[in-house]
């Protein structure tokens, strides 16, 4: 089993897992404790012992399944299906019985593999499976084309062809009958069935090791396409998705910022300095002088618009600069439809997710209201315009559309000149803009930049510069 324990942690790592030595060496000791009689305990023992993101708990369940239980529960398919072909799991059984002494009757000399299928030893042929499988290197199989070579490799490793050879001759005695008995119609059903069912149950058995060596790859393809997608178009599932694929991007970019704050903190060559330190040894640079920048962490503000057209973009707007949020020196955030009402209070009492939903429960702002920019941005500016100095930037998040409303904007001329920064996320396209109800020519006049954030992946770029 320790082997089988090492090649599984393999397969986590080949997927994206990070599993250290000693935390290799952890789950053998906790395995050795509570043994491997309880399937539970002994995935509860891998489980704490080599996972310690909750992002890779997914991950470790699917690859568990595929990799301890994925060929016996092909084998038990297997079995379920061929019993089907008989009224009762006491006729399979009697049966059976019969197929021996037919056997012996006949004085036929079997193979080991051709016994093992025609007498369902489940625990022979998965060990005859693995150990074919490793012969052939299924490990180095990576994509669907290859499924065909390792499935007849492995088979030829197994040598399949004798076997059959030997289950088509029985076929072609039975055939050749008559007259045949009950015993000898369901014996010839269960032939066919038999010579067709195994090539299918090797070729499972390499689409899971497949599976279990891309697992990683899939899911990177899956969050990469799901980054691309219109939030405007994001289904239910795809938005609890989406939730866990922004908590892994914050992470990322949290990581990223503390290294480039490190670096920033080390200094650059100021060559003036450098060279009056060195006047006393003739100009020649014994002693470096760095020049370090003391860099001011940013105060965000946050206007998220969260009408029907744009609230998912704020949804995750909001999700994104909060779980980022230890890289700001202080974030307040305001939601709006037409009034405009604050939620920073909410993200200091509860969860991320929790609070997002309580803000957009309609219990802040009316939700149903039809969209007023301009009645938003007064209301901003007559009660927080004091909140706006020389270190804010201002982020607003909305498509712009004012329902032919006044669009008010000396409010965010005036933001803008006390602001740091003013930026406009618009999560409609950009071809979009200006034309109907939308304002967004004229809110432009007044934003340092404007940017089209319509998925993930373009949002993520946004607040990477936000904390560069």
């Amino acid at each position: 089993m320790e082997k089988r324990v090492r090649e599984f942690i393999e397969v986590l790592r080949q997927n994206g897992i990070r599993v250290s030595i000693s935390e290799n060496l952890e789950a053998l000791r906790a395995l050795a404790e509570v043994g491997v009689e309880s399937r539970e305990d002994f995935r509860a023992a891998l489980r704490t012992t080599l996972i310690k993101s909750s992002r890779d708990l997914q991950a470790f369940e699917d690859l568990f399944e595929i990799f301890f239980a994925g060929l016996g529960n092909l084998l038990r398919q297997d079995q379920d299906r061929a019993q089907a072909l008989f009224s009762s799991l006491q006729a399979f059984q009697e049966f059976l019985g019969q197929l021996l002494e037919y056997l012996q009757e006949q004085g036929l000399e079997l193979s080991e593999l051709t016994l093992a299928i025609l007498f369902r030893d489940a625990g022979r042929l998965e060990e005859m499976i693995r150990q074919a499988a490793q012969a052939s290197g299924v490990e180095r199989i990576r994509n669907l084309l290859q499924e065909g070579f390792y499935t007849r490799s492995t088979l030829s490793e197994m040598d399949w062809p004798s076997a059959l050879g030997q289950i088509e001759r029985l076929l072609d005695q039975l055939r050749a009958l008559p007259d045949p008995t009950p015993f000898q119609a369901q014996l010839l059903a269960y032939l066919e069935y038999l010579s067709r069912a195994f090539p299918g149950l090797v070729r499972e058995f390499v689409r899971q090791e497949r599976d279990k060596r891309a697992y990683g790859e899939r899911d990177r393809l899956r969050a990469e396409s799901l980054a691309d997608r219109n939030f405007n178009y994001l289904t239910r599932e795809e938005i609890i998705r989406m939730q866990d694929e922004v908590k892994r991007l914050a992470e990322k970019l949290k990581q990223v910022t503390v290294i480039r704050r490190k670096e920033d903190r080390r200094g650059t060559f100021d060559v003036k300095r450098t060279f009056r330190r060195n006047l006393q040894y003739g100009g020649i640079p014994i002693e470096i002088v760095l020049q370090r920048k003391k860099k001011q962490k940013p105060e965000i503000i946050l206007l998220c618009d969260v009408s029907d057209s744009v609230r998912t973009a704020s949804r995750f707007m909001l999700q994104f600069v909060y779980s980022v949020q230890e890289l700001f020196d202080r974030v307040r955030s305001f939601i709006f439809v037409s009034e405009i009402g604050e939620v920073t209070g909410l993200f200091k009492e509860q969860e991320i997710n929790a609070a997002i939903e309580q803000a957009l429960s309609g219990q802040v702002v009316n939700l149903f209201a039809h969209s007023n920019f301009g009645h938003a941005f007064y209301q901003f500016h007559r009660d927080h315009l004091d909140a706006v100095n020389s270190r804010t930037t201002v982020i607003v998040m909305g498509d712009g559309r004012n329902n032919y409303n006044d669009a008010k904007d000396w409010t965010l001329r005036d933001v803008h000149t006390r602001a740091k920064r003013v930026y406009w996320m618009n999560p409609e396209g950009k071809p979009s803009w200006g034309f109907g109800d939308s304002e967004m020519k004229l809110y432009a006049r007044h934003c340092d930049q404007v940017e089209e954030v319509m998925n993930l992946r373009q949002l993520a770029r946004f607040v990477d510069k936000l904390v560069t």
